[in-house]
C-alpha cells in the first residue's frame, strides 16, 4: 500500500504541474469574465488535488520508516515567511488575511519536516475559518519556543478532540463540504513525534 501510494503520488505530480501551466497560459488569452471564473475554479480544484497527493505521499513516506530528521539551525522568521508565501493564493481564494509576528528566534530542527507541519496547520486554518484573519507567531516560556497558528474559526466540539490526530478522522458538521481526507493533523503528530516535539 505504501509503495503504491508513493508511486501514484509521484507519477501524478507531472500532469498536475502541466495543468497548472496550461491554466496560467489561459489567463493571458484575454478571456471573458465567465471563462476567467472557470479557470479560477480549475486552479482551486487543482490546488486541492495537489494538496491531497502531498498528504498521501507524506503518509506513505512516514509509513516506510525511512525518514530521519536532518537537524540544522532554522530562522523562525524565514520559515514562517516561506510558508505564508506558499499559501497566499489559497488564502486569497478563502478571503483570509494572514498576519505574522516577526521573530528573531532560531531553533534546531529539520526545516523540511517543520515546514510540512506548519503547512498543514496553516492549510487547516484557511479551510476551516474562511473570510477571517489568521495569525502566525511564536511565544517563549521556560526556555521553550512555541510556534502558533491562530484562527477565528468556530472551533472543534469537545467530543471530537480526542480523535483529531487520527488518520482520516474529520470533525465536520453535517452539510459542510470541505475538501480533504483527514490526514493533515495525523501527519503533524507523526512529524512531531519523529523530532521529539510536542
Amino acid at each position: 500500500k505504501s509503495m503504491l501510494l508513493a508511486q501514484a503520488s509521484h507519477d501524478l505530480r507531472q500532469p498536475i504541474h502541466a495543468i497548472s501551466l496550461f491554466t496560467a497560459s489561459l489567463r493571458e488569452e484575454g478571456l471573458s469574465a465567465t471563462a476567467k471564473e472557470m479557470v479560477e475554479s480549475i486552479d482551486k480544484s487543482l490546488h486541492s488535488v495537489a494538496r491531497l497527493f502531498r498528504s498521501l505521499l507524506d503518509v506513505s513516506t512516514l509509513d516506510s520508516g525511512k525518514i530521519a530528521p536532518c537537524y540544522e539551525v532554522i530562522s523562525v522568521d524565514s520559515l514562517v515567511s516561506s510558508i505564508v508565501s506558499q499559501n497566499l493564493k489559497a488564502a486569497e481564494w478563502a478571503g483570509v488575511r494572514i498576519r505574522t509576528i516577526p521573530s528573531r528566534k532560531y531553533v534546531n530542527g529539520d526545516p523540511t519536516l517543520v515546514s510540512t507541519m506548519l503547512q498543514n496547520l496553516l492549510s487547516n486554518a484557511i479551510k476551516y475559518a474562511p473570510r477571517r484573519p489568521v495569525l502566525i507567531g511564536c511565544t517563549c516560556h521556560d526556555n521553550k519556543l512555541a510556534i502558533q497558528v491562530r484562527d477565528r474559526g468556530k472551533g472543534i466540539a469537545p467530543q471530537h478532540l480526542p480523535h483529531i490526530y487520527d488518520e482520516f478522522y474529520r470533525a465536520l458538521d453535517k452539510g459542510h463540504d470541505i475538501d480533504g481526507v483527514g490526514l493533515g493533523l495525523a501527519i503533524v503528530r507523526r512529524l512531531a513525534n519523529l523530532m521529539n516535539l510536542t
